[in-house]
């Protein structure tokens, strides 16, 4: 079993994110949080993962159906799910009055991320948590927009010097409202660079109406949700499960129409292969995701790019969340991710410090740091050879799996003919 390594509390988070959570846990593996202590300690690891409304809800179903569940499961530890849904309630008035009033003055958006995904993939929308309202426009429209929703009561929280770095390196602009609302207007999903690409206008042109009764919107269709997921997993080389779970909502709630040839065509004009792979890997051994037999195999995944990410161990890696942890593995892992020619030169580049790294510039100039020039010396021995070190390991790991008995456990990650959970 891939997740035989995971301690029992993670375990049980993750079965807690499957669709069949209620009909499969069993009240042995719910006793582990019979405890206080392990309770706040899974609560903890949901929220860190994005997924504690998931989590919650799933605990919730679980109490109204089972009476020893229900005695761990109180009233009074549903507190947290009380507050999300509050909160989702808020969320979602605000949503629709920004729609309505971009609307009012001929702007149309369609919503991304979890502005999107709470009301297609998930039966509530307080089972995703959102922190901010990601908005894709044409690029021409971002100023109308930004004057716009100033009317609305929404400001500029960076400075000008902020923006221009935005503007050249990025693919979006940021606004806030006092009453704690966050937006984000895109006019792209990936920067822009030697690393993969998204299709904006596309995701624009194939918009689809979605949501709710009353709470209609624009959002991308499921094939392109899928891909910018996928990104946003090689942005944050797998730092949480939440896209994880959102991967697995929006396919298992479309499969009937999902189009995988459509995937694969876009996936791999915008050299998304490698984390495409990974993503659904992953969505397939969690969570029993519907992917077609064979379709990874098509994505054309190199080898040697397999054989690194399957010694990184994968299911581990983001249960425990370690690429939010470590500085140096979370680089080695986004280098194997990118499929783009020229993107692990340009990471490698900017690690040494040779190229300079234009989202350490935007940062640095949101907090209005003024970083002082670093020998060449500090450039070379901290970061890259902590990445280096760690790459020596995954080396030695995968001619370990490649050579060796482990290979028939751990490289089964890459292996779609049989059960891998």
């Amino acid at each position: 079993m891939l997740a035989a390594s995971l301690s029992p509390l993670n375990r049980l988070m993750i079965a807690l994110c499957r669709r069949d959570a209620v009909a499969t846990i069993t009240p042995t593996e719910l006793a582990l949080v019979a405890d206080s202590t392990e309770w706040d300690a899974l609560l903890a690891a949901a929220d860190a993962h994005r997924i504690d409304g998931v989590v919650l809800n799933a605990l919730e179903r679980l109490a109204r159906e089972s009476v020893p569940a229900g005695r761990i499961v109180t009233q009074a530890r549903l507190a947290p799910l009380r507050l999300l849904r509050r909160q989702a309630i808020g969320w979602d008035l605000e949503q629709s009055r920004v729609l309505a009033w971009l609307e009012k003055h001929g702007l149309t958006a369609v919503v991304l991320k979890g502005g999107a995904l709470r009301h297609t993939a998930y039966e509530q929308s307080a089972e995703r948590r959102v922190s901010d309202l990601d908005l894709l426009f044409d690029r021409s429209a971002i100023a109308s927009a930004q004057s716009a929703l100033d009317a609305l009561g929404y400001g500029d929280p960076n400075s000008a010097a902020a923006n221009a770095l935005y503007v050249e390196h990025h693919f979006h602009l940021q606004m806030e409202h006092p009453g704690g609302f966050k937006l984000e207007l895109h006019w792209g999903l990936t920067p822009p660079g030697p690393h993969s690409q998204i299709d904006a206008s596309l995701v624009r042109r194939e918009a689809l109406r979605a949501g709710r009764a009353g709470r209609e919107f624009l959002a991308p269709r499921s094939e392109h949700m899928v891909l910018h997921l996928a990104s946003q997993n090689t942005e944050d080389s797998f730092s949480r499960l939440g896209r994880i779970v959102d991967v697995d909502r929006v396919i298992a709630r479309s499969q009937d129409t999902f189009d995988w040839q459509h995937l694969l065509s876009v996936a791999t004009t915008g050299h998304l292969q490698n984390a495409l792979g990974v993503t659904l890997r992953l969505a397939s051994v969690l969570f029993d995701t519907p992917v077609p037999a064979g379709f990874v195999e098509r994505l054309e995944i190199p080898w040697f790019v397999r054989a690194n990410i399957a010694a990184m161990r994968p299911v581990e890696w983001i249960a425990e969340g370690r690429g939010g942890k470590y500085a140096s593995v979370r680089i080695l892992m986004k280098a194997w991710l990118e499929t783009a020619p020229g993107a692990r030169r340009d990471i490698a580049l900017k690690q040494m410090g040779v190229r300079r790294d234009p989202l350490r510039l935007i940062h640095a100039e949101i907090a209005e740091v003024q970083r002082a020039p670093r020998t060449r010396l500090r450039n070379l021995i901290p970061g890259p050879l902590k990445v280096a070190g760690f790459q020596l390991v995954v080396w030695l790991r995968a001619l370990t799996l490649l050579a060796g008995s482990q290979s028939r456990l751990q490289m089964r990650f890459w292996d779609f003919d049989r059960s891998n959970t």
